[in-house]
């Protein structure tokens, strides 16, 4: 997926600052003024002080916070790091990293998206509240655990500065001035103790508990999904279906490793990936001491991921419930019991050569931050509101869950739980106010139209759409989203899931049939059930064939059954970007080292013959986006002179034919941050980080694409090359540069034409 050469994803906080790339951890040069005499107990020092009291922290824990940035620069948001260092601000935060780089993670992009100058103190307090806020790995929950000011000023000073013990003497000294100057009285209540409880794990345990029970037959899909695993196989016969035991709950979940513990905590279906849990991702989940797991709890790595049942000899024998793989005897959910060793985080299993990290689902109520319920407590800041909502408040992020290139991915909920987000996923009932994805405002009246992304276009004023991301109904209320979900009959147009019955659409060919059929018929699959053409896309319409326009039952067919998923090979014919997205589309599934529809074992761009997908890494596959992209040119007939393995060679290097509007068969690139030349912060070769084919552009401005190196796993280069694959990137996403994808995870940086 990731450009060649360019570096891996940031690493938490504490790497981050050892290697100058974090915030600062910058001493005081002699004879300079930091932290001493009055400098701890300035006007500034007060503001910060007020600030994390009114956010909820307690008054030591302000206090330690302000220690910290009082040893960093004397709380002056102007300053440079002394002897021309990269660290800025009051943190210290380091130029080319959190300070103007790291992507949704740098001040001077906080500062940008909130029309707020980067230089002024309440700007950078705000963003350092964000960070806490947003990536567990800078230890706000440790610091709202601490218990004196000694113990939040080391908190900050590890996890948020990462800076070991560096002055660590002189931190301690004015945090213990600054509470002793502002912290006299109590602090507001900040939403909780700190007793840890676990109330989720036996829950967790037992739904792991179902699929050992049922022998759940590992599958790299949804229960009749392609199943991508070549290992699989020869268990499922020539249609590679996932033809697992059904059952209506398990179904849309695949049954591999990290679906079983996806399943277990309750996550939306398909399920995260290895990489989607900690120690990779802290979205849902948090690292914690191998010696602290709990039944309910998991152990993951980059290859796999076991739920833990429970220890039978603390730190040397345990149980787990696991999906060991199609390759392994027996190839289904089991429950294992393993000698074991644990060392900080880490917990290793000799008996299957693994050692993997001890890690703990966010929802599982094992927090050590009081209850969210009821207080009246500080607010949260929303990345996907743009805004600060009142706690209590719940938001749908469009950052977790429905980022994935996977057409069922759904959009995680998150409360406000007095200043910090929790996860919310299955009851979104204990919600002050909720939030869903497209909406932006406060809902009233008026008459401007809303955009749908569950339809992927525009509906009008007061119309009301059923949601694909809960199933939940909407109203569009003078351009923003407003809860209906009891109510449709008060909407002014109502678009159940799935229908598209008052708007004319592409029709769709059916390979039971053997031919296509208009807009919203429907056709029976001896699979499973009854399929509707939604505007050129089938979709599910298992209960309802009234609902139809046309019905083509079993009993009128001769033809094979529709697949649930169809695939066809798209001829290769028509205009130069009708062939090239044919040959990309017919490409979807193949891997780096996959036979492709040349008959080639490798993807690589005929002006580079020094890089391919299989081999370009010392022998090994390589980051390959670039590759697969220049090759389906190439296969097109069109140049492909100057590109290389790197994405960014197709916007700088072959950039004459740049366009600013999309036509099928362009090349898309995209960036790591809000594309904004030329005078913004993200311009240049270092953002770009994915290139991919267009192969089709809508009438509503939206694209669909096809990806080279998508949606691998592992660390590394070649871990993740290895088990990437072309896919098709949908759903459609806004085609125009320096637009967010959430199908993508990226910005639009620029549309290549090829010539």
């Amino acid at each position: 997926m990731r450009a060649r050469s360019l570096p891996l994803v940031k690493s938490v906080a504490v790497v981050l600052g050892l290697f100058g790339v974090g915030a600062g951890c910058s001493s005081a040069p002699s004879g300079e003024p930091i932290g001493s005499g009055e400098s701890a107990v300035t006007a500034s020092d007060k503001a910060a002080y007020d600030f994390f009291v009114g956010k909820g922290l307690k008054n030591y824990q302000a206090a330690g916070i302000v220690g910290n940035l009082d040893q960093e620069s004397s709380m002056n948001p102007t300053v440079y790091q002394y002897g021309g260092g990269p660290g800025r601000g009051i943190a210290q935060w380091s130029a080319g990293g959190r300070w103007d780089t790291d992507r949704s993670d740098n001040a001077v992009w906080y500062a940008s998206v909130h029309g707020e100058d980067v230089w002024t103190l309440n700007t950078q307090l705000e963003f350092i509240w964000y960070e806490l806020t947003t990536f567990s790995g800078y230890g706000l929950a440790a610091l709202r655990n601490s218990g004196s000011v000694t113990d939040a000023t080391i908190v900050f000073e590890t996890y948020y500065e990462g800076c070991g013990t560096c002055d660590q003497g002189n931190r301690i000294s004015y945090a213990e001035a600054a509470l002793a100057a502002y912290g006299a009285s109590s602090p507001p209540a900040s939403g909780g103790g700190g007793t840890t409880t676990c109330k989720g794990g036996a829950t967790a345990v037992s739904r792991a508990e179902e699929w050992s029970n049922a022998e759940l037959r590992y599958c790299w899909a949804p229960y009749e999904g392609y199943d991508t695993d070549p290992s699989c196989w020869p268990l499922e016969g020539p249609s590679h279906l996932c033809n697992r035991e059904s059952n209506a709950a398990w179904n849309p979940y695949r049954s591999d490793c990290s679906g079983l513990v996806s399943w277990s905590w309750g996550l939306p279906p398909p399920g995260l990936t290895t990489l989607g849990f900690a120690p990779f991702s802290d979205s849902v989940t948090s690292v914690i001491p191998a010696e602290s797991l709990q039944p309910g709890d998991a152990v993951n790595n980059s290859d796999h991921v076991m739920l833990f049942k429970g220890w039978v000899s603390v730190g040397h024998e345990a149980t787990f419930i696991q999906e060991p793989g199609c390759s392994v005897n027996p190839p289904h959910a089991i429950e294992s019991t393993y000698s074991v060793s644990i060392s900080g985080t880490t917990i290793n299993v000799p008996e299957i050569g693994m050692s993997f990290t001890a890690i703990r689902y966010n929802g599982n109520g094992c927090e050590g931050t009081g209850s969210s319920g009821g207080s009246s407590g500080a607010s949260c800041y929303s990345e996907t509101l743009g805004r600060d909502v009142a706690d209590n408040t719940c938001v749908q992020s469009r950052y977790d869950g429905c980022n994935l290139s996977e057409i069922n991915s759904t959009c995680n909920w998150y409360q406000c739980d007095n200043g910090s987000w929790v996860p919310r996923y299955t009851d979104t009932t204990a919600c002050a106010a909720t939030y869903p994805i497209g909406y932006t405002g406060t809902g009233s009246s008026g008459g401007r139209g809303c955009e749908s992304e569950t339809l992927r276009r525009e509906v009008s004023d007061n119309a009301c759409v059923q949601s694909d991301m809960n199933s939940e109904w909407y109203q569009c209320a003078n351009g923003n989203w407003v809860d209906r979900w009891t109510d449709p009959t008060a909407c002014n147009g109502a678009y159940p899931l799935h229908s598209s019955s008052t708007n004319q659409g592409s029709g769709c060919h059916s390979s039971t049939l053997g031919r296509t059929v208009a807009d919203n018929a429907c056709v029976e699959s001896s699979n499973d059930d009854w399929y509707q053409c939604d505007n050129g896309n089938w979709t599910d319409r298992w209960t309802d064939p009234a609902a139809c326009n046309g019905t083509y039952p079993l009993t009128v067919q001769s033809k094979p059954p529709e697949p649930k998923v169809p695939v066809a090979t798209v001829p290769v014919s028509g205009s130069v970007g009708e062939r090239i997205a044919a040959i990309a589309l017919n490409n979807v599934g193949k891997m780096a080292c996959s036979t492709n529809t040349a008959g080639e074992d490798t993807y690589a761009i005929p002006s580079d013959t020094g890089y391919n997908s299989c081999h370009g890494d010392g022998g090994s596959p390589e980051y390959w986006c670039a590759d697969f992209a220049g090759w389906v040119w190439g296969q097109a007939g069109q140049s492909t002179t100057n590109l290389s393995a790197a994405a960014a060679s197709f916007l700088f290097d072959y950039g004459e034919a740049i366009q600013s509007t999309p036509h099928v068969g362009d090349a898309v690139v995209f960036a790591n941050c809000a594309w904004d030349p030329p005078n913004g912060s993200c311009q240049g070769w270092d953002p770009i980080e994915h290139v991919a084919i267009v192969t089709q552009v809508n009438s509503d401005g939206t694209i669909e694409s096809v990806s080279g190196d998508w949606n691998g796993d592992g660390n590394g280069e070649v871990a993740f090359a290895s088990s990437s694959r072309v896919v098709h990137n949908v759903p459609a996403y806004p085609g125009r540069i320096g637009a967010y994808s959430s199908t993508m995870n990226f910005w639009i940086a620029g549309f290549v034409a090829p010539r």
